[in-house]
């Protein structure tokens, strides 16, 4: 995670995460999970941990659809209008699948995407790769033109590259499945292919540093350093940027004494 809040908060260092300020900090803590599957596999289980038990949100904010109903419920001078938005609130509370948590409206998980979920789960935790395939199918023939499941299912399939591509070719605006596909052709060594793929993501969103880090790394394993340095500067641009974005505004009384 990026050292901006809410992140330096809630990040346990080491244990369910790590904190990077720049390219350079994210590209050591990158080469030490490379070297070290344990510690990947540890970090990702607490992670998940911590979310389960502080981030789910029906362990928050028990009173936000009442607080929602009341909002709704008090005269405004558009009071027509408001009327409609409660009705039409009241109303999708009565579809099917439809589930009240205590603090918000959702409609229950699709087959769908309990596949995926359950997909997911036999993969990363319980290591069964032949379950997680089998799953994966099932979840391809109930939406065969979702690219979810070809992004997920592509690191245990025997060919990652063409199973990326059939995602790309559902959503060609998937910046994580060009990333993803970018790393196969580093695997392979086709690092040409490597940079397109970078560059694609790029392409769909400039302003999201790691395909610029991706493209960093790689010019720089090439001996092309200063184009490496214009992508890893790119890339510290587009951080701090975002740290501008998230730092907490300035009190305005302070500032006027």
């Amino acid at each position: 995670m990026s050292h901006i809040e809410p992140y330096i908060e809630s990040v346990n260092v080491g244990k369910t995460g790590f904190l990077f300020k720049n390219h350079g900090e994210l590209i050591v803590t990158l080469n030490l999970l490379a070297e070290d599957p344990s510690l990947v596999q540890n970090i990702s289980k607490e992670a998940r941990q911590y979310v389960m038990r502080e981030r789910l949100q029906l362990q928050h904010g028990q009173d936000r659809l009442d607080f929602y109903r009341q909002h709704l419920k008090r005269p405004h001078r558009h009071s027509d209008e408001i009327e409609k938005h409660y009705k039409w609130f009241e109303g999708l509370t009565k579809l099917e699948g439809a589930s009240i948590n205590e603090r918000h409206l959702q409609l229950k998980a699709t087959r769908f995407e309990n596949l995926l979920h359950d997909g997911l789960l036999a993969m990363q935790i319980h290591r069964d790769m032949k379950l997680a395939c089998k799953i994966f199918e099932e979840a391809a023939a109930l939406e065969p033109e979702n690219y979810l499941t070809f992004m997920f299912a592509a690191s245990i399939t025997p060919d990652p590259i063409a199973c990326l591509c059939n995602a790309l070719k559902q959503e060609p605006h998937s910046i994580r499945t060009w990333i993803l596909l970018g790393e196969e052709f580093e695997r392979a060594g086709k690092i040409k292919d490597a940079l397109e793929c970078y560059e694609s993501a790029i392409n769909v969103y400039s302003d999201y540093e790691l395909p610029h880090l991706k493209i960093g790394t790689l010019l720089k394993k090439l001996g092309r350093e200063p184009q490496a340095n214009q992508f890893f500067k790119k890339a510290d641009i587009i951080a701090e940027n975002f740290k501008g974005l998230n730092s907490p505004e300035p009190d305005l009384h302070k500032l006027s004494k």
